[in-house]
């Protein structure tokens, strides 16, 4: 491709298709095949909780439901890419 023939629209255009999939091939991909069980299990665990701890479902719950989740749709190595990219 020459490059001198493109108009600084069309420059512009490319560099910012370019930046476009770049990020787009950063983004962790989700499993094909999902594995609820762990979330189905972590949810009820927090509903037993609720139950014997008056109502409860114990410290962080929220947050560890949140993680099971990401776990279960992009694997285990979802939060090694996090650490890489909003930790670094």
């Amino acid at each position: 491709m020459d490059l001198t023939k493109l108009t600084d629209e069309q420059l512009k255009a490319e560099l910012e298709a370019r930046e476009a999939k770049r990020k787009a091939d950063a983004i962790p991909q989700q499993k094909k095949e999902i594995n609820w069980q762990p979330l189905l299990n972590h949810l009820h665990e927090g509903i037993v909780n609720m139950v014997e701890d008056d109502g409860y479902p114990g410290k962080d719950f929220d947050h560890y439901v949140f993680e099971t989740a990401m776990e279960c749709v992009y694997g285990k190595d979802v939060w090694k890419w996090y650490n890489e990219h909003y930790n670094g």
